[in-house]
């Protein structure tokens, strides 16, 4: 192929995680009084991705500006995050607009999560066997890799693949991350979990029992005896032990909500994943500014978007 397209190689990135990181990257510097620093950082880091990376497919995933199924099953998810202010939302909502103007491989869909459409382009892609690499700083979604999947998070410089799953989780199977997550809980997305259950009993669980279910249906004596010793207390003991016989529906909620959610349907061809040559030229700059009165004066020049693909 020309331009050293990589075949059958599939960039799926996942787009509020470089939302976030262009915030917090950029507000700082001399780019952060201008009106769009977010939308200049965010297309400057992507762009710089894909270039190198020369994917044959790719897709931008963003979250969808509403309540997902999470949020209706457990009105608490995510409660505790302080409110976003105004003006990054406003950034948020031009970025949406940015990329779809700009015609690149763009998915929001609504009810879901942004994961969860990462996870299920990653499951079309591995019916056929691609190479896919998912750029994001979510570690939950590593519960989605395989043999031809790998996470890179290109913040810490840091992959994720089959073959260092234990090293990077201490699990054998990618499904187990789900457990392993569950049972610690998430304060960031108010995932309750177990109580007093940190990593090293969340793994000394999974490997003596396998899965949150085992545990539920094991007798008391074996939790005890398997999760002693790293509970570090008698007491930490007992009240894990507890939650887990009398409430175990909490602990259920949590898996739900840590899995990423596949089993819904989306309109997609070959085609909407195949990127096209890419050119802001002036009309398309004005298109783009009549769409929500936007002003890239600074973005564009600082910004290549003439990708490689024909």
């Amino acid at each position: 192929m020309e331009n050293n397209i990589m075949e059958n190689s599939f960039l799926i990135i996942d787009g509020d995680s470089f939302i976030h990181r262009a915030y917090h990257g950029y507000k700082n510097d001399r780019f952060s009084t201008e009106k769009n620093f977010l939308i200049k950082g965010f297309m400057t880091m992507i762009t710089k991705e894909i270039n190198e990376r020369k994917p044959e497919y790719l897709a931008i995933v963003l979250d969808f500006q509403g309540d997902s199924f999470r949020k209706e099953i457990y009105p608490e998810y995510k409660a505790n995050r302080p409110p976003k202010t105004k003006e990054f939302l406003r950034q948020v909502e031009e970025i949406h607009t940015y990329v779809k103007a700009s015609g690149l491989p763009y998915f929001c869909e609504k009810g879901v999560e942004g994961d969860d459409v990462i996870g299920y382009l990653a499951k079309k892609a591995q019916l056929k066997k691609w190479k896919t690499t998912i750029l994001t700083g979510d570690k939950d979604i590593a519960q989605i890799i395989d043999e031809n999947t790998r996470l890179v998070d290109t913040r810490f410089k840091r992959e994720i693949n089959i073959k260092n799953l234990n090293e990077s989780f201490g699990v054998n199977k990618p499904e187990e991350i789900i457990d392993l997550l569950a049972l610690q809980g998430d304060k960031a997305d108010n995932i309750l979990g177990l109580e007093g259950c940190g990593e090293k009993t969340a793994l000394k669980i999974i490997n003596d029992f396998g899965s949150i279910k085992n545990l539920i249906e094991a007798p008391a004596e074996n939790i005890y005896s398997s999760i002693r010793k790293t509970a570090r207390s008698e007491t930490k003991t007992q009240k894990i032990i507890q939650q887990v016989k009398e409430t175990p529906e909490v602990l259920l909620l949590s898996k739900t909500l840590t899995t990423l959610k596949t089993d819904f349907e989306m309109n997609l061809s070959i085609s909407d994943i195949k990127p096209k040559a890419v050119r802001f030229k002036k009309e398309k700059i004005i298109e783009i500014n009549t769409l929500n009165n936007l002003n890239y004066k600074y973005v564009l020049p600082k910004v290549s978007i003439d990708f490689f693909f024909v």
